[in-house]
């Protein structure tokens, strides 16, 4: 594994275009795109990027030879491995899902895709290839997924962003300082509420970056998840994964049953640095 940061994200896309939309879609999410329609223009970026290139993503519905050929001659001129493909698309047969397999890849971004879930799998990747993960629980997107933050008897209302075993970032407009200590509730999956106390480790307040991915809120630690309330918080953390893990069955999302044993994944951030950083 290189010892440098891996940071971009090469885009080996079909002379039709099948992906071209997605070089800027990536660059609005704050990640660093390089982007070829050729083959063997892909194969020189890959060599003369080599060691920024952490993940490559590829068409979905790429067959084997085109598979092999990313692998082969430009994820391996990056230093790479099939680890670091991702395919992005509609989700391919059953067939075509073994064959990803077989030649390591663990990630997908299957349609419909959101801007959080790619961010999510995208940055796993690049952690994973350029040794930066310093999580110890992962953190995943929870579109939909609605709290009540409690400071006193006052509460508010607030949206789940992403969510971990340790952790969450909560958006709002009016985030509480750092070091407050506030009461949760969290709607999990129907079940019932999840209650929390959290430490409020950062917050953001402004935005200078331009991303289009990016709400005001705050970064919070749970403090006092018992066994059960973390098994439940796990639970919901693996069924998310599921949806991007390369299996030959479809997952079911957001279930109670833990799925399969997920990839590696991009563990939790030091709770007092923001996850965009």
């Amino acid at each position: 594994m290189d010892d440098g940061y891996r940071t971009r994200v090469l885009i080996v896309d079909r002379p039709d275009n099948r992906i071209g939309a997605l070089a800027l879609r990536l660059t609005r999410l704050g990640l660093d795109p390089l982007y070829s329609s050729d083959r063997d223009e892909a194969v020189l970026l890959a060599a003369q990027e080599g060691r920024r290139v952490g993940a490559v993503a590829v068409a979905a519905d790429l067959d084997a030879a085109e598979l092999d050929f990313a692998i082969k001659n430009v994820a391996a001129r990056a230093g790479l491995r099939g680890d670091a493909l991702v395919p992005i698309g509609a989700r391919p047969p059953d067939s075509a899902i073994v064959a990803l397999r077989e030649r390591g890849v663990r990630w997908a971004l299957w349609e419909p895709i959101d801007d959080a879930s790619m961010r999510f799998v995208l940055c796993a990747v690049l952690s994973r290839q350029g040794g930066t993960d310093l999580r110890l629980e992962p953190r995943v997107p929870a579109p939909g997924l609605a709290a009540r933050i409690y400071k006193g008897s006052i509460g508010r209302d607030a949206a789940v962003v992403d969510l971990s075993v340790g952790g969450a970032f909560l958006a709002g407009d009016k985030p509480l300082p750092e070091g407050s200590r506030v009461s949760l509730e969290i709607d999990l999956d129907g079940g019932a509420t999840l209650r929390l106390r959290a430490l409020v480790r950062w917050a953001r307040r402004e935005d200078a970056s331009g991303r289009d991915d990016l709400c005001f809120g705050m970064g919070v630690e749970f403090e006092d998840a018992g066994p059960e309330v973390a098994g439940r918080l796990r639970r919901f953390v693996q069924a998310q994964m599921a949806s991007f893990v390369v299996t030959a069955a479809q997952p079911a999302a957001r279930s109670d049953a833990p799925p399969d044993a997920a990839p590696d994944a991009a563990p939790d951030a030091e709770l007092d640095s923001p996850p965009d950083a």
